[in-house]
């Protein structure tokens, strides 16, 4: 029994230990992308106790360095991000750190803030909801369409309702990322071929007409241009891509598309909604004992680096001094044992 508690004393040291380092590295990263330290790690401890220690102070510190990558160095900006990260991973089972990548570029590219960034999870928590996509595939295909989309003026809320109706009616997330960027494109530099397309069909299928009628107008056009004359809403589109992914997402008469663009009007507190759904959770409540035991490694920081200190000193002591200690040491454990 001795030598079973003994062995686990030695591993819960280990797992302490291995827990502060952790931390520690993960602190100190900060630092070297502008963050300022001291503010951030007291801001993160706050911010895992508000979420109930589903996410610990290292995993934070770890999303906090991608934000602060990503240009948000200020603290109160920073801990925006991550807090809206953290909730909608959680909420919708994902990784924090892709999580938090798909905010930053969003955020960036739309010349947003951190304040913003609820909305973002927000708008893409609902369009999850609504169609055949996961925040993973974000964190791949949202580069091929986020520049482009805010150059063009098209709304985070109109990409994601397009995504999101794309893959509703059969389309992978990939092709729907695709096709939305193509048309984009087309849209952006259109081709003579297109241009006599847009023609035929009445559509003013260019930069003019995106601002004049908005993309939602535009797509509600070609929906109709799409059962009347296929032929030229094919040649209109040009490239294969913007071609399948376009046609899913204006399947049924544009129907689909309409509703959950209204749909992700409404979409603010999902991102809240769907962190409380999950929050207590069997594998979050286990999340928050972990963080406990976390907490307890940073709590024990000062005892690890006085023991530090000490094994130092007791280094310097000439062997005589050491064994004699030693032999101390080990009576007083045997005689722990034995009691």
């Amino acid at each position: 029994g001795g030598l079973i508690g003994g062995l686990g004393a030695t591993l819960a040291v280990g797992k302490i230990v291995g827990d502060f380092a952790d931390l520690d590295t993960s602190l100190r990263r900060l630092g070297t992308v502008g963050g300022d330290v001291k503010s951030l790690n007291a801001g993160l401890g706050a911010l895992s106790s508000k979420l109930g220690g589903v996410a610990n102070k290292a995993d934070l510190a770890k999303a906090s360095y991608q934000a602060l990558s990503a240009g948000f160095t200020g603290t109160a900006s920073n801990l925006q991000v991550v807090e809206a990260a953290t909730k909608a991973a959680v909420g919708g089972l994902e990784d924090i750190a892709g999580v938090t990548e798909v905010v930053t570029k969003t955020l960036n590219a739309y010349n947003m803030s951190g304040s913003d960034a609820v909305k973002v999870t927000d708008s893409i928590s609902k369009a999850i909801e609504f169609g055949q996509v996961q925040w993973s595939d974000y964190t791949s295909q949202l580069g091929r369409v986020a520049s482009i989309a805010a150059v063009a003026g098209v709304s985070l809320d109109e990409v994601n309702a397009f995504i999101a109706a794309s893959t509703k009616n059969g389309a992978t997330a990939e092709i729907a990322f695709t096709g939305l960027g193509a048309a984009l494109n087309s849209l952006l530099q259109p081709t003579k071929e297109s241009v006599e397309a847009a023609q035929a069909l009445g559509i003013q299928w260019n930069l003019a007409g995106l601002k004049a009628k908005g993309f939602p107008g535009l797509m509600a056009e070609l929906a109709v241009a799409m059962q009347t004359n296929k032929g030229a809403a094919v040649k209109l589109l040009g490239s294969q891509e913007a071609l399948r992914g376009v046609f899913s997402a204006n399947a049924k008469g544009g129907k689909d598309y309409k509703e959950i663009l209204e749909g992700l009007g409404g979409a603010a507190g999902k991102t809240q909604s769907d962190f409380d759904q999950m929050k207590g959770s069997l594998a979050n409540t286990l999340k928050a004992l972990d963080t406990e035991f976390k907490n307890v490694a940073e709590a024990t920081a000062p005892l690890i680096a006085a023991a530090t200190e000490l094994l130092k000193l007791f280094g310097k002591l000439p062997d005589p001094v050491k064994t004699t200690a030693l032999a101390i040491a080990g009576l007083g454990a045997a005689a722990l044992l034995a009691a």
